[in-house]
């Protein structure tokens, strides 16, 4: 190969690349004349054109804000906390069962069905071995410090 033929060559590609830039440009400036948006491209846009992109974007909707939860056991209007187990700071001592029951019984106060008691489930608990009781031996008799008197009686 001569280096003439790749100096040739090498030009040849950079004045394509630039042609088919210049073509880019002169079509997304007449679209944008018309208002029509040029095709999205991937990568993300120049910085000239990074101005265009956000004063086009809507702004964000703002969230709506959840209703507040309140305290499940009845009669309570205090509004209901996650560190307290979503309940008020007021009912954060009572049983997680009894607590339960309460919300059960909300939820069928709600949908009109007449709520059927549940029995708590049982919790399962080790049982402990028990210990084996002593064993009681014949009594054997108590030798004395003295053969001789044992002897004797």
């Amino acid at each position: 190969m001569d280096i003439k033929t790749i100096v040739a060559d090498f030009t040849h590609r950079l004045t394509e690349l630039i042609e088919k830039d210049a073509v880019e440009r002169a079509r997304a400036s007449v679209l944008s004349a018309f208002g029509i948006d040029a095709p999205r491209r991937p990568g993300s846009p120049r910085k000239d054109q990074a101005v265009t992109v956000a004063a086009t974007t809507a702004p964000k909707k703002a969230r709506k804000k959840l209703p507040p939860q309140f305290c499940p056991v009845p009669g309570c209007k205090n509004k209901a906390a996650p560190i307290f187990g979503m309940v008020c700071a007021k009912h954060k001592d009572v049983p997680k069962a009894k607590i339960q029951k309460y919300r059960e019984a909300r939820r069928a106060k709600k949908e009109g069905v007449k709520l059927v008691a549940k029995k708590a489930p049982k919790r399962h608990v080790m049982a402990v071995p028990k210990k084996a009781p002593k064993r009681r031996t014949a009594s054997k008799p108590v030798p004395s410090a003295n053969p001789t008197a044992v002897a004797a009686a």
